[in-house]
């Protein structure tokens, strides 16, 4: 006869396998709900012979890729929202927006762009410590074909006191 100790014991170990296995397969079962997304937002849409197929695919269409803020004094901060649109098919979803320098702070959206949707990256820079001209530059990162677009921002600065 096995004592009921070693029973409860397998049961316990059985009991917790189960829980696992439970966890796995809710885990896989992500779908598209709000701003929740799943795998099947990004997909790949080159084929096998090479050319892709984007007919099923967000794009992203901004309203401009430059902004002049023209003379900003040393020491100001500035702000631009790049607007821009999906005109495509699925959602769109910004998953990094990154700028070439410390100055330049880039805001993307958090949320998934539906088709036919709007929102902005808003893109700052603080002219502190930066006499001169300035190009500065942030590379956005999404899901659409390319997967890149730069969005440039340019200016002047110039110290307090200096009418040059």
């Amino acid at each position: 006869m096995v004592p009921l100790q070693k029973i409860l014991g397998s049961l316990k170990n059985l009991f917790i396998i189960a829980v696992i296995i439970t966890l796995i397969f809710l885990a896989c079962r992500q779908t598209l709900t709000g701003n929740h997304l799943s795998g099947t937002v990004i997909d790949n849409p080159l084929t096998a012979d090479g050319k892709p197929d984007t007919s099923k695919m967000p794009k992203i269409v901004f309203d401009t890729l430059s902004h002049t803020f023209g003379t900003l004094l040393a020491g100001q901060k500035v702000h631009y929202a790049f607007r821009f649109k999906n005109t495509g098919h699925a959602p769109l979803v910004i998953s990094d927006a990154s700028a070439s320098c410390g100055c330049t702070t880039p805001v993307k959206p958090s949320n998934a762009i539906q088709p036919g949707q709007s929102d902005s990256v808003v893109v700052g820079f603080d002219s502190a410590n930066h006499p001169g001209h300035f190009d500065k530059g942030v590379k956005v990162w999404s899901n659409t074909l390319p997967n890149t677009t730069l969005l440039m921002i340019h200016g002047d600065v110039k110290e307090a006191g200096n009418d040059k």
